[in-house]
């Protein structure tokens, strides 16, 4: 399965190298064609122009000066159909074939083909010379105008300075004074060049420019790729963890509702990877613990139901042998056979109790108050001595929860309370905003910090500060515990301001679970 996933991440990452690369060649292709177009656009339109003006003779030796200026053969022909159209427009096509530039440029019937392998500096030089060629055609007092209205359109950049205003180094002023072209490129990133050329019998300086280099790979297209690249292998990565989380989720939610109903677990999980094998494990893990339950319920009840009845027997001929005359030593040793079976009933009671707090949960709607003031008045008849005290809220809610195993709860912790207080048990409920809360509290010796944990498992009697004539098998904290976890209600164990112990009951408010608040009326 993990080869699987390990397969399908590499795939996704190919898949994403291929899908940045063709994104990275489709970006350089549109820039690259864009700079060609800034570039070679204005050149062409006046070469076509220039050759336009002359006759057949004139235009080839034109021709071969600007392919001698270019640096490559240049194809021109004339299409009469399209030359006579009132208003011409330019068509620029620019095509890639083996490492080589097609320039395919028409305008008015005119058409000039030709193929470059790259840009350089010999192109800007042609641009200043076309651009000083079409200038000489007119007066220079036009020479401003000309350029704002005819030029400038063409190109990105262009002007008129006088030559005292330009900043060149001096070798480059002097091959400007001697009406050279001068071509220099900026240090930045975009690495813009400018053109300047003197222009014959001024001293007007032609400049042109800036003309942004070409950068192949400019930020933004660095932050598309990036992010292509992220989105297709996130994508990826979360459609393989998510079919793998959906179905550990499902062995989860199954897992979960097992141990809050021990059951036999049926997950279905069709394939044949590891899940699939963990699946099966935890369902036959399920059937067994399930089975073992079973079991030690069945046994637990039985034996619950065989010593009821020989107990039973044994009590009934101690209360016949009590009424003959026996001596007063019988007497005391039939009164103590008598205790010792009631103890055992006790135990009885209390591990069936333990097995029956694991039973399914039925909720319904009861009153806290009314609940624990029952309890209390029957822990009364049995515990005369101790005084039960009990404060409540004006407003006090209603639980929702099952009232079979609030009250095993309540009675457990209230008589424990009772038990092994100093005669003092206080009983607090106050309703707040997230839960109801019910606060337990009693004088006695209170229970040392290191038990507070061991005090809930089953079968755990506290010798040092509880006595063990108080009877019990060590199961009601335990039994109270099991409720609390079965009915989402958490239980804490703090000193108690009256010096014993303090339990502290958090029922939660939540849908289908918990307490509804009463309105005042």
């Amino acid at each position: 399965m993990f080869i699987r996933i390990y397969a399908s991440l590499l795939i996704a990452v190919l898949i994403s190298a291929v899908l940045s690369y063709s994104f990275y060649q489709w970006q350089y292709r549109l820039s690259f064609d864009r700079y060609l177009h800034d570039t070679f656009n204005g050149s062409l339109h006046l070469l076509v122009s220039g050759l336009a003006r002359h006759n057949s003779e004139n235009q080839q030796r034109w021709l071969a000066v600007m392919e001698r200026l270019m640096g490559a053969d240049i194809d021109y022909q004339v299409d009469p159909s399209t030359s006579t159209l009132k208003t011409p427009t330019a068509n620029f096509v620019i095509r890639h074939d083996e490492g080589e530039i097609a320039l395919d440029f028409s305008y008015a019937g005119h058409k000039l083909y030709t193929k470059i392998d790259k840009v350089s500096e010999q192109h800007f030089r042609m641009m200043a010379t076309l651009i000083k060629n079409e200038l000489g055609r007119i007066n220079s007092d036009q020479h401003s105008s000309y350029i704002h209205q005819q030029l400038k359109p063409l190109f990105q950049q262009i002007n008129l300075y006088d030559i005292s205003t330009i900043e060149l180094d001096g070798q480059q002023l002097s091959r400007l004074k001697r009406f050279d072209i001068v071509v220099t490129e900026s240090s930045d990133e975009d690495h813009k060049h400018y053109i300047y050329s003197r222009l014959a019998d001024t001293d007007q300086v032609l400049v042109i420019g800036p003309i942004t280099g070409f950068n192949p790979v400019p930020v933004t297209t660095l932050i598309l790729i990036l992010m292509i690249t992220l989105l297709v292998t996130a994508t990826s990565a979360f459609w393989l963890v998510y079919r793998l989380e959906k179905r550990v989720m499902l062995i989860e939610r199954g897992v979960s509702a097992f141990s809050k109903t021990p059951s036999h677990l049926a997950i279905k999980d069709e394939k044949t990877d590891a899940i699939s094998l963990l699946a099966n494990s935890v369902n036959g893990m399920s059937l067994r613990i399930h089975q073992l339950l079973s079991d030690q319920k069945q046994m637990i009840q039985a034996i619950g139901h065989e010593l009821r009845t020989p107990i039973s027997r044994i009590k009934f001929r101690l209360e016949i042998l009590a009424n003959d005359d026996l001596k007063e030593s019988s007497i005391k040793s039939l009164k103590g056979i008598h205790s010792d079976i009631n103890e055992v009933n006790g135990l009885l009671k209390e591990a069936l109790e333990f097995d029956l707090s694991g039973r399914r949960w039925d909720k319904e709607r009861f009153s806290l108050a009314g609940m624990i003031e029952s309890i209390a008045i029957d822990l009364a008849v049995e515990h005369k001595q101790t005084k039960l005290i009990q404060f409540a809220d004006n407003n006090i809610a209603e639980l929702i929860q099952d009232e079979t195993q609030i009250r095993r709860l309540l009675l457990n912790l209230m008589q424990n309370a009772c038990k092994y207080g100093g005669g003092i048990v206080e009983i607090r409920i106050e309703q707040r905003s997230e839960h109801c809360l019910v606060i337990i509290d009693d004088n006695g010796p209170g229970i040392d910090d290191k038990q507070k944990e061991s005090v809930f498992s089953p079968f755990t009697r506290l010798e040092t500060s509880r006595n063990k004539l108080t009877g019990g098998m060590g199961l009601g904290l335990a039994i109270a515990k099991n409720i609390c976890s079965l009915g989402g209600i958490s239980m804490t164990l703090t000193d108690s301001p009256l010096g014993g112990a303090r339990f502290s009951l958090y029922f939660p408010n939540n849908e289908g679970t918990g307490f509804e608040g009463v309105d005042d009326e």
